[in-house]
């Protein structure tokens, strides 16, 4: 991709526009509670790209581009060669800028190769895709008919067909007819992905790519289907997919080059160019994260650092639902990785659903036994989510391998507890240390590393400083709470099973699950209002 020539084209394209006008006529698809929708652009992202930042590669956004730019210098929708005239211009700018091209085989860029014709909008593509890809998957075939069909020369006779289209009706009949020649056009990338992913010594044991899915991807679990079909995915849909599994960077320049869509960068202004497994560390996980971090802190942000974009109250919401799931555990191996908690509200629907829950529930008058209730009946899907761990896999080799995963975050809960002077596995005691360590990662965006520091409770203090009324009693459970469990402190057990450490000879606050989880249903109605 020629990443400067981009930047220009959009500036240029731009021209006297405000960017919030232009963004308001550039298009991407977004997935909202499972289904994917039109969406345009805030001028604060044009603002970013124009910058170099966040340069947009998904293919709506640049046809979206394209297509204005186009419109915006041929004012003649008249003539029979108008509609193929549109798409040859989408079609040259997309091999000089990003170096690619769309394939016909595939529903979806099929139905965008329309769009480009004036045929259909973007809208009306997201109405015809689900019922076209029923159409392709509903096809029968053994491996050997596959395999013919995927061999043979059908490309040419399907692109010119879609070139004559002059209605929306036309296009499903073309692919209806043409349905083997679609569904064998996508199935190679599904196949290379899945034998990528079963490669051995890729993981602590042989596993299946649906079980590498569920340790790694849980949020793909239900949708890591459509690598077999190229419905609903998108370049970067299939990176992130790609980094949770492990996957090294020319593992994913082969995906992507086998999706026909953008390769990684190779700019080093670009996040994308440094995607690469470094001193024996795999892309993905917890320590190659750390490292990255530590090593471009100008590329690489804490994974977590989204976080700290929430306002007080909903980083105590967070806190709050963390602790309605940690509440329930019964074994340290219940416990789930960080990631599975934590990326669930940055990035995916389910966290993101369950918050907008809490946010909806008033706390006036309830207490945290019955707003634990509420929440684990109205935020069920999110609970299940989570839940899609070690138990729910059914082979040993699966378990070994979650394990493992699970083990990367070792310095939130097995660093050794002291209790009494004696070194202590109490699940209480696990689970409060987890607890805290989860609640540090919240407020602070970064990794817990086994201690906390002075400069760790300024970055605390200072988010609840003068920001509300009463934020002094607020900050000091939260303070309280986290030395006790992450300063190294021995820790004492009291006759009512409470947890508390010794500061300066003096007893400080006593702990257990239920108290620390009812504080943090009072943080919350205090915060609400105070607003």
């Amino acid at each position: 991709m020629d990443r400067q020539a981009y930047i220009n084209w959009i500036r240029e394209v731009r021209g006297k526009m405000s960017q919030k006008e232009f963004g308001e006529k550039i298009c991407h698809f977004k997935n909202e509670k499972g289904t994917k929708v039109c969406k345009t652009y805030h001028r604060n992202e044009i603002a970013n790209w124009e910058k170099g930042k966040n340069v947009p590669l998904n293919l709506e956004t640049f046809i979206s581009i394209a297509l204005l730019d186009f419109d915006n210098n041929h004012r003649d929708k008249s003539g029979s060669g108008y509609r193929n005239l549109r798409f040859q211009y989408v079609r040259n700018k997309m091999k000089v800028i990003l170096g690619q091209e769309l394939y016909c085989r595939i529903v979806h860029e099929a139905l965008l190769i329309q769009v480009c014709r004036d045929i259909i909008t973007f809208e009306e593509l997201l109405e015809l895709e689900p019922e076209l890809d029923r159409i392709v998957q509903s096809v029968d075939m053994d491996m050997c008919q596959k395999r013919d069909y995927a061999l043979q020369r059908g490309t040419e006779n399907i692109a010119g067909n879609l070139y004559g289209v002059t209605k929306k009706d036309e296009i499903i009949s073309i692919i209806a007819e043409s349905k083997m020649f679609f569904y064998t056009g996508v199935r190679t990338f599904g196949e290379r992905m899945r034998k990528c992913c079963e490669k051995e010594q890729r993981y602590a044991a042989s596993i299946k790519f649906a079980e590498a899915v569920r340790v790694y991807a849980p949020n793909y679990r239900d949708s890591f289907g459509r690598v077999f079909t190229s419905s609903g995915i998108s370049r970067r849909w299939i990176i992130d997919l790609c980094i949770h599994l492990r996957f090294n960077r020319a593992e994913i320049q082969d995906m992507l080059k086998n999706a026909k869509v953008i390769p990684l960068s190779a700019d080093p202004c670009d996040v994308e160019f440094y995607y690469e497994e470094r001193e024996g560390m795999a892309i993905g996980s917890a320590s190659w994260y750390q490292y990255m971090e530590k090593q471009y802190p100008d590329k690489f942000k804490s994974h977590f650092s989204g976080l700290q974009l929430l306002d007080l109250s909903d980083k105590m919401r967070v806190a709050g639902l963390i602790g309605i799931f940690i509440g329930n555990v019964k074994q340290i191996e219940e416990l789930v990785p960080v990631d599975y908690l934590l990326e669930s509200f940055m990035w995916y629907d389910c966290g993101k659903e369950a918050l907008k829950i809490m946010r909806e529930i008033n706390g006036h008058e309830k207490s945290a036994e019955e707003l634990e209730m509420l929440i684990r009946d109205k935020g069920k899907f999110w609970i299940d989510y989570l839940e899609s761990g070690l138990y729910t896999l059914e082979s040993e080799d699966a378990r070994k391998v979650y394990r493992d995963y699970l083990q990367e975050f070792s310095e939130y809960y097995m660093v050794p507890i002291k209790v009494d002077g004696q070194a202590c596995n109490d699940i209480e005691a696990v689970k409060l240390r987890y607890f805290a360590s989860i609640i540090y990662t919240v407020f602070t965006g970064h990794y817990y590393k086994g201690r906390i520091r002075e400069e760790d409770l300024k970055i605390i203090k200072n988010q609840f400083e003068n920001q509300v009324e009463g934020w002094k009693v607020i900050y000091g459970f939260i303070n309280q709470f986290l030395v006790t469990f992450l300063s190294g402190r021995i820790l004492h057990k009291d006759d009512k099973a409470r947890y508390y450490c010794m500061i300066n000879h003096k007893k400080k606050n006593t702990f257990d699950m239920e108290d620390v989880k009812e504080s943090i249903w009072e943080s919350i109605y205090m915060l609400d209002c105070t607003k």
